[in-house]
This record gives structure tokens, sequence and C-alpha cells, in this order.
């Protein structure tokens, strides 16, 4: 509930972060019940935004589907530099896409995962890669800093969740079914997609 007693509702900060609303540089959903329809959505707003520097999204429902879409826009987006996941339903799945973003993208400075579902390697390699962001002084030094992490200079490895979740996606957003509370989908439509991955 809002201060005025009106249920809160994400749609007006969709419809501003799709429209590019220079105002709007903080997305605040902490603790509104964000699940991770309601991330797909954002995610589908922000592929355009240029304005958008902080995503706030610790104390809900978020989970593997939802740190894995993010992770896809964000191995693109040169604009956001705060991430906060924190008390989620994130598990190592979930960090991994996650760290798989970070070591394409050079621009988080600051990412939150605590008291979600990640084994304590994970966490310190997503901190490790938030904290190379942190200290380079451009996006090229950035890059050159992470491969060479790696050791032998070849481009970073891609998980293959990243391509499983896009067509996953792809497949709830042409769902006639899909509603704000109720998505529903046919399990044999999907296993094709997870077969894909494996």
């Amino acid at each position: 509930m809002s201060p005025s007693g009106e249920e809160w509702s994400p749609d007006s900060d969709l419809k501003r972060v799709a429209g590019n609303d220079p105002s709007l540089v903080v997305v605040d959903w902490k603790f509104k019940g964000i699940r991770d329809y309601e991330v797909f959505k954002l995610v589908e707003a922000l592929r355009d935004n240029s304005h958008v520097t902080q995503l706030w999204l610790d104390g809900n429902k978020v989970s593997d589907l939802g740190a894995n879409a993010l992770s896809e826009i964000l191995r693109r987006n040169a604009t956001v530099t705060r991430l906060y996941l924190g008390g989620n339903n994130i598990s190592d799945v979930g960090a991994k896409d996650l760290v798989g973003m970070l070591r394409l993208n050079a621009t988080i400075t600051t990412l939150n995962l605590a008291s979600n579902h990640i084994s304590e390697h994970l966490e310190e390699e997503a901190n490790r890669l938030v904290e190379t962001n942190r200290e380079s002084s451009s996006l090229k030094d950035t890059r050159q800093h992470k491969a060479s992490k790696q050791g032998n200079g070849e481009p970073l490895p891609w998980f293959k969740a990243p391509l499983f979740c896009s067509e996953f996606y792809a497949k709830l957003m042409e769902e006639d079914a899909l509603t704000d509370s109720n998505i529903v989908f046919k399990i044999s439509e999907l296993v094709p997609l997870v077969e894909d991955v494996h």
C-alpha cells in the first residue's frame, strides 16, 4: 500500500522506463512483492532506456528466471550502475547468470545478493567482478582486466541459460492466458526449450 492507501502497482514506473523518462533514474521496487513476471516487464521496458542507473529490487520474490532476464538486458546495458537483489529467491542458477553478465558488463559498480540461496564462491566471484568495475578507469580497461583474469585472453564464455531464458520469456509473452497474477503455459511446449540447453 502507498501512503495514500492505494495499492502499489509497477505500471507507472514501467511506462516511464519504457518512455526513457530522464527524471526516472532509480527504479525503487524494494519490498513490493515483485515476482519474475514484473521483472520480465521491467527488462522489456529497459531495452531502450538510457537514464535508469539503479534497480532496487530487494526483499521481493525474484527467482532464477528473473535474475536470468536481468542478466540478459544488463549484458548490453551501459547505464545501470547499481543492482540490488538482496532477500529474493535466487539460487546458484541465477547467480551463475549474474556472474556471466558481470564478465561482460563494465558499468555495474554495486551489487547486493545478500540473503538469497547463493553459494559463497559465486557471491565472491560476483563481488570480485563488481570490484573490478569499480576500480577501472574506462570500459576498455575493465574488459581487458577481466579478460586477463580469465588467463588466456580468449573471449569470456556465454552461459546457455540466457538463451533458454530468452526463449522462455518469449513463450511467456505470447501466451493469451498471461496475467499479472497468473502465468499459465503448457509444460509440453517448454520441454523442447529445456532440452536444447543440455
